[in-house]
C-alpha cells in the first residue's frame, strides 16, 4: 500500500518543507550482520565511500550501526579484532522513511545528535543513508530553527505544539514577503504531514488492540482548503475515505473496522488542534466513507440529480486529493469525475445557477458590500464567501467543463490560460487578485492569533489603508469578470 502525502509546490524560501528524504540521501551502507567481526566491519568501512555498516537481522532489518567514530572510540585499542561487532555496535538504532519529509528527518538528527540516519523503505529494510552534513546544505541556517520546532517527539500534545509554530512561522514568512500563496502551501502541507502521521498511529493502535491489519485496501483524502493546498490558519477537518471494493456480506465487518479508524483518528486530530467539521464532512460519516464503485454511483447520481443540496456536496467533495494509502483509488474518481461533468453540461449549469447565491462584496459606485446589524460582526466584509469562495466555485466550474485535474486555485488559473480558456490580461489579474486575498485573510488572521481570538474571515473596511481598499476593490471586480464569463460559457436554463 502506498502512503505517502502527496508533494506541494512550494517555493524556494519553504522547498525544504516539501523535499523527501529520497531526494538527498546517499547509497544504502554496508549491511553486515551482528557476528561479524570488529576486524571485517573496519575494513568494510575503510573500502567504502560511506561512513558506516548497518548491522541486520535474517529479514535485513536494522538492529545497529557501526560508524567511523564508533570504531575510533570503541574499538581501536580497545577490543580484539575478532570480537563479534553485537558487542561494540550501537543500538538500537535510529532510522528514517524515504518517503519522509527531509525537515523531519533533519529535525530528529538535531535532536538525537546524529551525524548518519540510516533510511528505510515501508518494510523497514535499509535503502540509504542520511548525512547530516547532505541534509543540511540544501537548507539555510535562519530555517533550522523553524525545523526543531516543527519536528517533536511523536506523541499528541508534541503535535499540537507543531501546529502552534505554524502562525509563528506564516507571520516571519511574510514578514520576508513571501508570496502568502506559497505560506498556504506550506501551512497545508505541514497539516497534512500531521493527518498521515496519525493515521498511521492510529493504524499501529488497532492493531496492538487486536484488531489486525485494515481489511482492505484504502485511501484516505482530505477536501475542501486541504484539497486545494489553501489552508489559513487554523482549519477545520473536511476529509474522507475510499475503500476497496468487497463483497455486501462483508460490510459489517469492514466498514465496521473503518469506522473504528476514523472514531479515533478523528478524535486525534481534535486534539491536537483541528476542530471537527460542523457539517459532518468527515470519515466517520458513512456519506464520506465508502467503497470505490459506491463512489462512483454517489457522485453520478449527485450529476443526475443536480438539487442544492447535491451540489453543494460536490462543491465540498470535487477539490479533493489523496493524502494516504492507495492514490490509484483517487485517480480513478478523478477521471470518473472529470468524464461526468463534460458528458453533463446540465449539472454545471446547476452548479452555475446556484453559485450565484454566492454574491461578490463588492456593490453599486464601487461600495462594499457588508454584514447586517444582526450578523455576529455588523458592518465587516465576509472575505471568505463574498470574495474567496467566488472566485474557486468559479475555477472549478471551468476546470470541470475544460476536463482540467488540478484542484488548487492557480493551478487550475494557469491551466485554464494555457487552454486560452482565460485570457493573458485576465489571468495576470487574476493571479494577482489570488496572492492579494491570500495575503489579506493570513495578515487578518495573524492579528487575531497574537490577540488570543480565534482566526476568521470578517474583515471591517476601516481596517483597511487607502491601497489594500483599492487593491481589493480591484480583486472583486476581477471576480465579477470572472464570473460573468462562466455565465456566459455555461450559463442557461438549469435541466
Amino acid at each position: 500500500m502506498a502512503d505517502s502525502c502527496e508533494s506541494v509546490r512550494l517555493r524556494p524560501r519553504t522547498a525544504i518543507f516539501g523535499k523527501r528524504v529520497s531526494e538527498v540521501m546517499n547509497p544504502a551502507p554496508p549491511l553486515v550482520t551482528a557476528d561479524h567481526t570488529c576486524d571485517s566491519v573496519v575494513r568494510l568501512i575503510a573500502q567504502s565511500e560511506g561512513t558506516s555498516v548497518v548491522v541486520v537481522d535474517q529479514q535485513r532489518l536494522p538492529v545497529g550501526i557501526v560508524t567511523e567514530q564508533d570504531v575510533v572510540q570503541r574499538v581501536v585499542f580497545q577490543v580484539n579484532p575478532d570480537t563479534a561487532i553485537d558487542a561494540i555496535m550501537t543500538r538500537p538504532v535510529h532510522t528514517i522513511e524515504s518517503w519522509d519529509f527531509l525537515y523531519r528527518a533533519i529535525g530528529r538528527m538535531l535532536q538525537l545528535n546524529l551525524r548518519h540516519l540510516p533510511v528505510v523503505d515501508t518494510e523497514g529494510r535499509v535503502v540509504g543513508t542520511l548525512d547530516f552534513k547532505d541534509a543540511i546544505a540544501v537548507t539555510a541556517e535562519r530555517t533550522v530553527h523553524h525545523i526543531r520546532q516543527l519536528t517533536w517527539e511523536n506523541g499528541l500534545e508534541s503535535i499540537g505544539r507543531v501546529r502552534g509554530t505554524l502562525a509563528t512561522l506564516a507571520e516571519e514568512l511574510l514578514e520576508e514577503e513571501l508570496d502568502a500563496v506559497a505560506i498556504q502551501r506550506l501551512i497545508t502541507h505541514v497539516n497534512n504531514d500531521i493527518y498521515v502521521r496519525l493515521a498511521r498511529w492510529r493504524l499501529q493502535k488497532i492493531k496492538a488492540a487486536g484488531a489486525g491489519d485494515p481489511p482492505v485496501a484504502f485511501c484516505l483524502l482530505v477536501m475542501g482548503s486541504a484539497g486545494r493546498g489553501e489552508n489559513f490558519l487554523y482549519p477545520d477537518q473536511d476529509h474522507g475515505l475510499i475503500l476497496d471494493d468487497y463483497p455486501d456480506d462483508q460490510h459489517d465487518r469492514i466498514d465496521g473496522w473503518f469506522r473504528e479508524f476514523a472514531e479515533g483518528w478523528i478524535a486525534d486530530l481534535e486534539t491536537v488542534g483541528f476542530p471537527r467539521d460542523a457539517g459532518y464532512v468527515m470519515a466517520l460519516n458513512p456519506m464520506w466513507r465508502k467503497p470505490l464503485s459506491q463512489w462512483r454511483e454517489q457522485t453520478r447520481l449527485w450529476a443526475k440529480r443536480s438539487s442544492a443540496m447535491t451540489i453543494r456536496l460536490s462543491d465540498i467533495f470535487f477539490d479533493f486529493q489523496p493524502i494516504f494509502g492507495q492514490f490509484e483509488f483517487a485517480r480513478q474518481l478523478r477521471q470518473h469525475i472529470n468524464t461526468l461533468a463534460q458528458q453533463n453540461i446540465s449539472l454545471l449549469r446547476a452548479m452555475a445557477h446556484e453559485h450565484q447565491e454566492q454574491g461578490v462584496a463588492l456593490g453599486w459606485f464601487d461600495r462594499f458590500i457588508t454584514m447586517g446589524r444582526d450578523s455576529e460582526f455588523p458592518g465587516h466584509i465576509n472575505i471568505k464567501h463574498t470574495g474567496t469562495l467566488p472566485l474557486v466555485s468559479a475555477l472549478r466550474l471551468l476546470a470541470l467543463k475544460h476536463g482540467i485535474t488540478a484542484t488548487g486555485t492557480l493551478e487550475r488559473l494557469e491551466a485554464l490560460n494555457a487552454q486560452q480558456v482565460i485570457n493573458e490580461a485576465d489571468f495576470q489579474s487574476l493571479n494577482k487578485t489570488t496572492s492579494f486575498l491570500a495575503d489579506l485573510i493570513l495578515r487578518h488572521q495573524l492579528a487575531r492569533f497574537k490577540r488570543d481570538e480565534r482566526p476568521n474571515y470578517y474583515i471591517h473596511p476601516r481596517d483597511l489603508n487607502r491601497d489594500r481598499t483599492a487593491r481589493l476593490k480591484r480583486a472583486l471586480k476581477a471576480i465579477r469578470r470572472l464570473r460573468d464569463q462562466v455565465s456566459a460559457e455555461i450559463g442557461g436554463p438549469v435541466a
